[in-house]
């Protein structure tokens, strides 16, 4: 799940008048672009579905499709429950894409002291 090709592609589909009232505003750093485009529902991401291939201790490989812009999106198992989060894809090899595990992920919030909503 992610946001393939990322802010471009999103804003490219908002239209001419959403583009008009962003650029006539005072803030156009990304977060605040960003937010905008959540706000006015446009931020909508894309699911697809694939087979895992390959868990070890340092990667999940799969074969979902993904593109440039997912980076960050969540692999989820059957149940919906995050596994991975994407952070490279392979595009040379069949579209394989290589998720870090989420217990790695879970490490890093916890070492630099961030609050998340954990499903167990």
């Amino acid at each position: 799940m992610g946001y393939p090709t990322g802010l471009i592609s999103i804003l490219a589909q908002t239209g001419d008048a959403f583009i008009e009232e962003l650029q006539a505003g005072d803030n156009l750093d990304f977060w605040a672009v960003a937010r905008r485009l959540s706000d006015d529902q446009f931020i909508r991401p894309l699911a697809s579905r694939g087979i895992v291939g390959q868990v070890t201790r340092a990667t999940v490989v799969y074969d979902a499709e993904t593109t440039h812009g997912g980076s960050g999106g969540p692999v989820l198992d059957i149940n919906g429950d995050v596994i991975a989060v994407n952070a490279a894809i392979i595009p040379e090899y069949g579209g394989s894409n290589l998720g870090v595990p989420v217990d790695h992920v879970r490490r890093l919030l916890e070492d630099a002291d961030v609050q998340y909503l954990a499903r167990r």
